[in-house]
């Protein structure tokens, strides 16, 4: 089975333009806007070891060593983290040179992995946002200088569990003092922080700590949802177009946390969203889409497959064939934002991963929506496409880290034994935890010993599988703690 052609003639005119840009680009020129990055970081040595030792005097860590040794490696509930909220100051007033310190390191830290894990070059500079949200907000400083602690660990490969408790507690601490009338700006910075520690928690501890914390982070949302009239649809659900048309950072990562927890989970979502409005993709992009590499438009329809799923879970809906032809109908006709690099390789693989987003979302509504099972044609040639556009994509590119999730959907569908080992190796990716540690809510190496459970179970010798069947898996191998007590 071939490429789509839209992909492969759009591959067949970027190899063209390579080879004739080989002859007239110089190096350094660029058809889109560059990030600045800076040619060196101001207190570089804080990306070492000595940099770490000698912040640990000025924001000391918990010594909870032994109590971490103890946790389940997987889930650490919150009632298990014991020591009381006071062991986290209130406010640590830095001088100068310390606040310099600190923000060197996390700027150092989170510049160099925006750098690659970055679907594309943003048309906003990474480094004033960066330095933005720490000199506005004490809160994300904290947060993200436990991000920067977490990131250094994962680099040099040392064991980050160490900072798992001061997780929770700061997490605690970040939904106990809230007020009604707690102005926007503050919700914003506890919102954007509890959803860094979603993203530290994960890799740390697996994704149904991930799953934890983000239970904990929709009240906050709320709060600040309610702020905003324009999102709601009736005072009774979130529009998930209008919250992407927003420009509050901190509520859209909560919905792409929420809808992409729910999708790998299989679980519903915290949140009732509604996707009737309209969304068009614009040539520009949206500024996710540098971030995560999805196209809106699909994630919106994602979460639209999540809501439907929902809805029939409780019995307020049965499957409605028309809604599955018009989500059908949207996805085949949906066009990806090419882009026209002097990287016409990298402007390929860009492109791969969005096809792949979109042939993994048709998967997700067949099978999840439409109630078909993975010997359907339509599934096996989705499966097909995505593994084939993995192949495109350079080993050890960044940009195979966005394959992650279309990755696992397909996975679940995979059939053929060679099938299922490409796509297994896009999910047990070594490095899918920097993607993690920015992104992602989930942890993608948990979710190996789901697909291994449902591929030698039902899904044994080829034999075709449901997504309730995936489902099932997920609970038997990577159950939730409601799911534990059950």
């Amino acid at each position: 089975m071939s490429l789509p052609n839209r992909f492969s003639n759009f591959a067949t005119h970027k190899e063209e333009e390579m080879r004739r840009e080989k002859t007239t680009l110089h190096a350094g020129e660029s058809f889109s806007t560059a990030l600045s990055w800076p040619s060196h970081t101001p207190v570089g040595q804080l990306g070492g070891a000595a940099g770490l030792e000698s912040l640990d005097s000025l924001i000391p860590l918990l010594d909870l060593e032994n109590e971490v040794k103890q946790m389940f490696p997987t889930y650490v509930p919150f009632q298990q983290v014991k020591p009381p909220l006071s062991n986290i100051p209130r406010g640590v007033l830095l001088d100068p040179i310390a606040l310099e310190d600190v923000t060197g390191l996390i700027m150092f830290h989170y510049v160099r992995l925006s750098r690659e894990v970055l679907f594309r070059e943003p048309f906003f500079s990474i480094e004033e946002g960066i330095s933005g949200r720490i000199r506005n907000s004490n809160i994300a400083r904290w947060s993200m200088y436990l991000g920067a602690r977490v990131i250094a660990d994962f680099s040099s490969g040392t064991n980050p569990q160490r900072y798992l408790s001061w997780i929770f507690h700061f997490c605690q601490q970040l939904t106990v003092t809230s007020t009604l009338t707690e102005p926007a700006p503050s919700l914003q910075s506890r919102l954007g922080s509890l959803c860094d520690l979603v993203c530290l928690g994960s890799p740390i501890s697996g994704s149904t700590t991930g799953y934890s914390l983000l239970q904990r982070c929709t009240p906050v949302f709320m709060q600040l949802a309610a702020l905003n009239p324009k999102i709601w649809v009736d005072d009774l659900s979130i529009s998930v177009p209008e919250v992407f048309r927003s420009s509050q950072h901190d509520v859209i990562q909560f919905v792409v946390h929420d809808t992409l927890t729910a999708l790998t989970l299989g679980i519903p979502p915290q949140l009732q969203y509604d996707t009737t409005s309209v969304w068009v993709d614009k040539a520009t992009g949206h500024y996710m889409e540098c971030i995560y590499g999805f196209p809106v438009g699909v994630l919106i329809l994602l979460a639209e497959i999540n809501a439907r799923r929902t809805s029939r879970m409780i019995g307020k809906a049965a499957q409605n064939q028309c809604d599955c032809r018009s989500i059908d109908d949207r996805l085949k006709s949906w066009s990806p934002i090419v882009d026209h690099t002097n990287e016409p390789s990298n402007d390929i693989a860009r492109l791969a991963v969005q096809e792949a987003w979109r042939q993994a979302t048709l998967i997700y509504l067949y099978l999840g929506m439409s109630e078909v099972n993975s010997a359907d044609p339509r599934v096996e040639r989705a499966v097909q496409q995505v593994v084939q556009l993995g192949s495109i994509i350079t080993k050890g590119s960044s940009l195979g880290l966005h394959l992650l999730v279309p990755s696992l959907i397909a996975g679940v569908a995979a059939r053929q034994e060679k099938h299922r080992a490409a796509l297994r190796s896009k999910v047990a990716s070594e490095h899918s935890s920097k993607i993690n540690l920015l992104l992602l809510p989930v942890r993608g190496a948990d979710f190996v010993a789901v697909l291994d459970h449902l591929w030698h179970g039902v899904g044994s010798g080829g034999s075709p599988v449901t997504w309730d069947d995936y489902v099932r898996s997920r609970c038997t191998v990577l159950p939730l703690h409601h799911e534990r007590q059950s």
